[in-house]
């Protein structure tokens, strides 16, 4: 009865992902979180999830596992520059700011009362591995537009 309780757990677990970062810096650990790990556990590997409320802020992330990382071409930011993404509503910039760094920048939003709740977006981050072989993993990012809480009270 243990070894079948056991696999159970095991095949529950959360797969890490593809690309693994850790944070370089944030401008305040209050405006801007970075969260990492899966939406279904045992079915979708970990991902990374940026959190911004509305004051200015900006985090920094590094790729530990690979030297030179990109954004995919199928991801949805909008930039003419290929190491820049922008989301579709202007609330966040990604950029490419060394071989695998990226930053994050969230400029301060002015609210107004036809001003949503949230905007939220995604890309999708990717490195070629030594054999050529493409690893990718997926940012959520998420912005709170019309709170200035610090996130932890949120």
């Amino acid at each position: 009865m243990l070894p079948l309780l056991a696999g159970l757990f095991n095949s529950c677990s959360e797969e890490d992902a593809a690309l693994q970062f850790e944070t370089e810096s944030v401008s305040d650990s209050k405006n801007v979180q970075i969260d990492y790990h899966s939406p279904d556990p045992g079915s979708v590997a970990k991902q990374y999830y940026i959190t911004a409320n509305s004051k200015a802020s900006e985090i920094k992330i590094k790729c530990k596992s690979h030297n030179a990382i990109y954004f995919d071409s199928n991801d949805p930011g909008l930039a003419l520059d290929p190491a820049v993404r922008t989301s579709q509503t202007g609330h966040w910039t990604a950029r490419v700011s060394s071989p695998n760094t990226i930053t994050f920048t969230f400029n301060r939003v002015n609210t107004s009362a036809e001003t949503e709740n949230f905007a939220s977006g995604w890309i999708m981050v990717s490195a070629n591995s030594d054999d050529e072989e493409k690893a990718s993993t997926f940012f959520s990012i998420t912005r709170l537009l019309r709170s200035d809480d610090p996130l932890d009270e949120i």
